[in-house]
């Protein structure tokens, strides 16, 4: 066959070949992975390259509220720049885990199955090994430096007098309050409490014993357990009145107790929970560390305006 007769072949068969759908489809497939192999690069840097923007900080704040509104948005503006960067660690680190839950297989897009992943992860850290047995004098190194743990908090005993705040307006049960201060002071205890204690049914005690202050807020108010705890005390005589969430009182301090330091043998197996706890969790930020080296982290330069302290600039 002549070389003419053998391009008048080429020609006829790229020209049935320009009439084939099916040739036009192959072709069309072959571009669209062109342009994917461009758009998505693989090699050994493929999926190691973390971008923080605003944007996915938004949609981490928003997937952990669970809403979709302007509060993340907003919550996110009034974050401070040292806020802002925990958040940025935050992202960082569930991503990283993410991706290492997702390299062994287990990987879904769904949020809450994704951060399941990272805190599946996490735990695999924390115990992959068992923690030794601490010694003794381990633990005691780990009571010194932690000390401030291992105090009983400041304790009060009380009893008071209410005067409700429903039921006589805040003006009316402050003034019924101090007018039976005054009796208290004028006639004395026994005249006045002799028949019937005063004031109104409160609907905790009326009575405190040793009581801590997170006790006492819970039942009075945090503004009225400062006050109790840090105004001078005259032990066994009427003060007030105090303000508390729903009316006025009068209280008798009997005792009030600063934080007392436990010693070691009274809370070593605090101490001893407290220990492992510490050693799992230095195990889960080692591991993170490790991880985190493998991905370049970038940070948009709006979110990193967000992360720097204006003061310092």
């Amino acid at each position: 066959m002549t070389s003419s007769e053998k391009g008048g072949r080429l020609r006829r068969v790229l020209h049935a070949m320009k009439r084939e759908p099916l040739v036009h489809f192959l072709a069309v497939g072959l571009l669209l992975f062109v342009l994917y192999a461009f758009a998505n690069p693989t090699g050994a840097d493929a999926g190691e390259h973390i971008v923080v923007d605003r944007q996915r900080l938004l949609d981490f704040v928003q997937s952990r509220q669970a809403t979709v509104d302007d509060s993340a948005g907003k919550r996110l503006e009034n974050l401070t720049p040292a806020e802002v960067r925990a958040l940025v660690d935050e992202y960082v680190r569930e991503q990283a885990m993410y991706r290492e839950a997702e390299r062994l297989g287990l990987a879904d897009e769904d949020y809450m199955i994704r951060r399941r992943l990272a805190q599946s992860l996490d735990f695999l850290y924390r115990n992959m090994e068992g923690v030794p047995k601490p010694t003794e004098q381990q633990l005691r190194d780990y009571y010194a430096q932690h000390i401030g743990r291992y105090a009983a908090p400041p304790a009060i005993t009380f009893s008071h007098i209410y005067y409700s705040s429903d039921l006589h307006g805040w003006d009316g049960a402050e003034r019924l309050a101090g007018q039976t201060l005054r009796d208290l002071r004028a006639k004395g205890e026994d005249a006045v409490l002799g028949q019937r204690w005063p004031g109104d049914r409160f609907v905790y005690q009326l009575n405190y014993a040793e009581r801590d202050k997170s006790l006492i807020a819970s039942h009075f108010g945090a503004p009225m357990a400062d006050t109790l705890f840090s105004v001078a005390p005259q032990i066994g005589k009427w003060q007030g009145p105090f303000r508390s969430t729903s009316g006025w009182h009068l209280v008798r301090i009997e005792e009030r107790d600063s934080a007392e330091q436990m010693p070691f043998e009274a809370v070593v197996a605090q101490v001893q929970r407290d220990w492992v706890e510490a050693q799992k969790q230095a195990r889960a930020d080692a591991g993170y560390a490790r991880l985190r080296e493998r991905y370049d982290i970038g940070v948009s330069p709006d979110v990193r305006g967000m992360m720097t302290d204006k003061a310092a600039q």
